[in-house]
């Protein structure tokens, strides 16, 4: 959980930086909302900082519809990718973007059937399959939240790797 945080933790301090530094907007007026990077690495945060499954459940749903709402209204592939990604590195971390937000929207509704099981105690099941259900949304959520941060570790090395290198020396 510690590596996670600490992913989480850099990634935001590299879209302040990089939005102070190429002065590029993470909100546009158009938008009047930020980027879907900079909304998953607050939600992900939430989920893991709350303590309640009924408030982890709620803030997946929410997660879940800012993704839904990027996709639909700002498009995928090259015109979806948040001007701080392409501003930084062209096109080349597009594909690395691309899935960590398939799996960041994967993690969202494993978790929401997670934590809203763990919420109700598995109520939602028969007696006899409550403890085969918990066990595998368990090893689901769990096989789910490796490959995002897998996903989110290389889009982040992406990220470093191709950035400038006054960007990089700013920053190390």
């Amino acid at each position: 959980m510690l590596p996670k945080r600490l992913t989480m933790l850099m990634l935001s301090a590299v879209l302040v930086l990089t939005t102070v530094a190429f002065t590029a907007p993470v909100a546009t007026a158009n938008e009047g909302h930020p980027s879907i990077i900079v909304q998953a690495v607050i939600a992900l945060e939430d989920i893991a900082a709350s303590g309640n499954y009924y408030k982890k459940a709620n803030l997946s749903v929410e997660l879940m519809k800012d993704i839904r709402h990027w996709v639909d209204n700002h498009g995928t592939g090259a015109t979806g990718v948040p001007l701080i990604v392409t501003g930084i590195t062209g096109s080349v971390c597009v594909p690395k973007y691309n899935d960590w937000l398939l799996e960041t929207r994967s993690l969202a509704r494993v978790g929401f059937r997670y934590y809203r099981g763990q919420a109700t105690q598995w109520q939602e099941f028969p007696s006899v399959d409550r403890a085969a259900a918990r066990v595998r949304q368990m090893l689901v959520f769990n096989r789910i939240e490796g490959r995002q941060a897998d996903a989110q570790k290389a889009f982040l090395n992406c990220i470093f790797d191709e950035m400038p290198l006054q960007l990089r020396l700013l920053l190390f």
